[in-house]
């Protein structure tokens, strides 16, 4: 059997040095204390998106801006996407989620701002803080046939393990959502929309 349709999803560590880590928790930090839980889309947790402000413009975080971008310069030719002239960031925010909170299901590719590379880093991520989930982009597809066990493989996600300094990359288009924090700790995750410029 041939898997022709598979969807890459990419994953890398970065790892900051201690300062650049201390550095960007304490601007996510500043930046939690002035946003609302429950007052961001799809968010039961804390979003800088409320802000209005792009990550990528900070300082503080250009270290993990430019080796993002790195990353995704070479994932865009896994992807087989048309050369670019330039592959520049977005839109980008974090996000905080404490016990049982999560982000719902969403994509990156409509709405005001469109993306075609989407990447998660985990800044902080501790055990049984839960994963990113992706949905199964050929799903309408296949609640037209007679899967066995239909309620049960339709509907559903795909788990993508991750931990601390992992890099997600993915294209745009591919709904996701995120599991709840079982854990008693921050899970601090970092989002960076990337668009190719003709």
């Amino acid at each position: 059997m041939y898997n022709l349709f598979a969807t890459p999803v990419e994953k890398v560590k970065i790892i900051p040095t201690q300062e650049q880590y201390d550095i960007t928790l304490l601007l996510l930090n500043r930046m939690f204390n002035d946003v609302k839980e429950h007052n961001w889309a799809l968010e039961t947790g804390k979003s800088t998106g409320e802000l209005g402000l792009d990550l990528h413009d900070c300082p503080e975080i250009w270290w993990l801006i430019g080796r993002a971008t790195e990353h995704v310069r070479t994932y865009w030719k896994e992807l087989g996407y048309r050369d670019t002239e330039r592959i520049i960031p977005e839109s980008s925010w974090a996000n905080v989620h404490m016990t049982n909170q999560t982000t719902g299901e969403h994509a990156h590719c409509g709405g005001f701002k469109k993306a075609h590379i989407s990447t998660v880093y985990y800044l902080d991520k501790p055990a049984y803080s839960g994963h990113i989930e992706f949905v199964d982009p050929l799903e309408y597809i296949h609640r037209m046939t007679p899967i066995h066990e239909f309620s049960e493989r339709i509907g559903t996600y795909t788990e993508f393990l991750t931990e601390q300094n992992d890099l997600i990359l993915f294209p745009s288009w591919l709904k996701h959502r995120t599991q709840a924090n079982s854990s008693n700790e921050k899970r601090i995750a970092i989002s960076i929309n990337f668009i190719g410029i003709w």
